[in-house]
């Protein structure tokens, strides 16, 4: 179960990065048409844009990476996988698949 809250704020660091990630490819012949092809080129727009947008991708990975591994339950939690991908839980915690596997040569 992952806390609806931070499912949200996972999305929305997502959303920001990629609408910054395109805004920093889009504006790369702007600046180079404003500026002059003297003064800066296209690559290094590319390596100074990287400044701001590696640690936004860190941010991005840490809190998607949480969602993997956090597994508090709450009251405000959206539910697993597991209810969409045909398993379902035993009175002991572990879990049964609906559909037995198939061994080879049987």
């Amino acid at each position: 179960m992952v806390r609806s809250n931070f499912y949200k704020l996972s999305m929305g660091l997502s959303i920001f990065y990629l609408a910054i990630l395109i805004m920093a490819l889009l504006a790369q012949p702007i600046v180079v048409t404003i500026r002059g092809a003297s003064e800066i080129s296209q690559i290094a727009m590319m390596e100074m844009s990287n400044l701001w947008l590696a640690p936004l991708q860190g941010l991005v990975v840490l809190s998607l990476g949480v969602l993997f591994f956090l597994k508090k339950k709450d009251n405000d939690a959206l539910p697993d996988a597991s209810a969409f991908l045909g398993s379902r839980k035993k009175a002991d915690g572990t879990t049964e698949r609906e559909t037995p596997r198939q061994t080879p040569g049987s």
